[in-house]
């Protein structure tokens, strides 16, 4: 129930910053919508929640991707590997959240900009 409460809170969070902006700036928003607010506290506050909801929200979408890619080795490496127990497991473990932590670091290091992978992908 904590998961599902905090996935709906981080969205809600999302849509209130992504609709206001749509509403202020209309088809003329940028990809980041805060940095076409002017500077004020407010502004600092709502970029300072924004940081503090993507560091929360990163291991919410983090953990249901490790989860089913372990279903998915564990599929894959047929009736021998599901009943793998201890160190394998933990190894798999290990390993794939290793994987998620790199491959997310990859694209954050070789992309310039969100906008123009979800341009290409919406």
């Amino acid at each position: 129930m904590a998961v599902v409460r905090s996935v709906a809170s981080a969205l809600s969070v999302y849509l209130l910053i992504s609709i206001s902006g749509y509403h202020t700036f209309g088809p003329n928003v940028d990809e980041d919508i805060l940095l076409q607010y002017p500077s004020t506290l407010a502004i600092s506050i709502c970029r300072l929640a924004i940081s503090v909801l993507v560091l929360f929200s990163y291991p919410l979408q983090t953990a249901p991707c490790r989860q089913h890619l372990l279903h998915l080795i564990a599929y894959v490496a047929g009736p021998t590997g599901r009943g793998a127990r201890g160190r394998g497991q933990k190894w798999a473990y290990v390993c794939v959240t290793t994987g998620i932590l790199v491959g997310s670091l990859g694209v954050a290091l070789a992309v310039k900009s969100l906008g123009i992978i979800l341009a290409d992908v919406f």
